[in-house]
């Protein structure tokens, strides 16, 4: 089986063949011409993944045959030579859509060199194609990109959830997509012909959050030239989203928890209480029931909220969606910036090895940073950022093991380079808390200590450490005991 379909097209016989034969051994299948009419007849009748053409011929110069191969199949990757090359010509032909451009003479590798790497576009081209068909099928019923086991729960439960009236609780770490979960709700409830309205409660002072949420009466406070409707009879028969609900002052819960209750809302400075028929969902990234138990939310209003509760997962707890959400977000990059970027298989590697914090938000900022980054048409790891482009070079045992080495060396420098990696990753995780790290690894404090000084890492100097453990920050290694010292 060919690795793909390709055309070459020069006015000298011997240019052509000796392309052809270097093609063919790397299992290309390949049609030549030295005749330049011919060229363009064989790209009107024919859809080739590459063609491979001359840029100065006689009759038909190779911009005309860039032109007609596009038009035919504006998948076909076109690649340009010439002998007589220019800043000009180059620019030109670029800004026509040519793959690349080859000075003659070439060497052999570079030939196959730009060949492979055009297959690799084409094909990732062809993937993010059948990518958008999917996805334009998927986002009909539900905004969620995946089709992970923990993506097919949360769509069943929010299939069972949205048709009825109870108020929703949606729980998940920042960045996992709530607010996603709560307009899926609301698109499959009896709702759905009427406004969703979401606000986020961490965004605005507490008395514009009340005049917000409740509206105001002319002359309520200073300030208020005209009457104000509330969010609440905004989405009258419609949906009301509380983003960041963990984040409403207590007085303010007090104030909700009212309207919650005899489901009427009273405008700031107004006295005519106002029917309301409005479903509540509220959405937080916090614990809320440590916060009853703290006193800094109300346990009434946590019970009037918490009727139904939905959990958003991490992105972790899904990595089979990955690969689809990046190639999602790369080809709306691609839609706005009017560009054709794609994701080199090793990028792909590199972000489904990343542990992903910040979720799927965090995932998306990394595919457009790749995408910003990049000097080519495809995404590497190292333009993306270096959170995971560092994760992306760690050698793997597979690979760590110097074939110029010895058996012992190669396996001592394997175990080397996987326990620095693996005491950096864990303080990490820790932000820098030894304990912490100790504990989440299932080693002694001890023992993890004496990797730290074997290794010479400095807690304090972990990216993102917040607490270091010891009297003295800037002295971390007296609090590590020495090897030879009994533990």
């Amino acid at each position: 089986m060919s690795k793909g379909y390709i055309c070459i097209i020069d006015d000298e016989p011997d240019m052509v063949e000796t392309c052809a034969d270097i093609l063919k051994a790397q299992d290309y299948k390949v049609d030549t011409t030295s005749n330049a009419s011919e060229g363009l007849q064989l790209v009107h009748d024919i859809s080739y993944d590459i063609v491979l053409v001359d840029l100065m011929m006689p009759k038909v110069d190779g911009m005309q045959i860039l032109s007609e191969a596009k038009k035919v199949n504006p998948a076909t990757i076109v690649i340009l030579f010439t002998g007589y090359p220019t800043i000009e010509s180059a620019v030109s032909a670029m800004k026509n859509g040519a793959f690349d451009y080859l000075v003659k003479p070439f060497m052999a590798s570079q030939l196959i060199s730009v060949i492979d790497r055009a297959m690799t576009v084409k094909k990732l081209q062809g993937e993010n194609r059948d990518l958008k068909q999917k996805l334009a099928l998927t986002t009909i019923e539900h905004p969620f990109i995946g089709t992970s086991p923990a993506i097919h729960e949360l769509l069943n439960s929010i299939k069972k959830v949205a048709p009825l009236e109870s108020n929703v609780l949606i729980t998940g770490e920042s960045g996992t997509g709530k607010e996603l979960a709560a307009v899926s709700i609301h698109r499959n409830s009896k709702r759905k012909d009427h406004p969703f309205v979401p606000i986020n409660c961490s965004a605005l002072p507490e008395p514009l959050l009340e005049s917000e949420l409740f509206g105001h009466e002319k002359g309520s406070f200073t300030g208020a030239t005209s009457k104000n409707i509330g969010l609440f009879e905004f989405a009258e028969k419609g949906t009301l989203f509380l983003d960041e609900i963990g984040e409403l002052p207590l007085a303010l819960q007090v104030k909700l928890l009212r309207v919650v209750q005899e489901r009427e809302v009273r405008r700031v400075g107004g006295k005519e209480q106002i029917p309301i028929d409005v479903r509540l969902i509220a959405a937080t990234n916090r614990d809320l029931e440590a916060m009853v138990r703290e006193g800094k939310f109300r346990e009434d209003l946590f019970f009037r909220l918490n009727v139904i509760r939905l959990k958003v997962p991490p992105l972790r707890e899904r990595t089979e969606d990955i690969t689809l959400l990046a190639k999602h977000f790369l080809v709306s990059f691609n839609e706005m910036q009017k560009t054709s970027i794609q994701l080199a298989p090793e990028a792909i590697i590199a972000l489904k090895h990343y542990g992903w914090p910040g979720n799927v938000r965090e995932l998306e900022n990394a595919v457009h940073q790749g995408a910003s980054m990049t000097e080519s048409l495809v995404i590497e790891s190292r333009n993306l950022p270096e959170a995971i482009s560092r994760k992306a070079s760690v050698p793997s045992p597979e690979k760590s093991a110097d074939i110029d080495m010895n058996f012992n060396d190669a396996k001592t420098n394997t175990v080397t380079n996987f326990e620095k990696q693996y005491i950096i990753s864990m303080l990490e995780k820790s932000k820098g808390n030894i304990s912490m790290a100790a504990e989440a690894s299932g080693m002694h404090r001890s023992s993890f200590q004496r990797l730290i000084r074997k290794y010479q890492i400095n807690p304090s100097a972990i990216k993102g450490a917040l607490i270091v453990e010891g009297n003295n920050q800037n002295d971390w290694s007296e609090e590590i005991p020495d090897e030879k010292s009994p533990s």
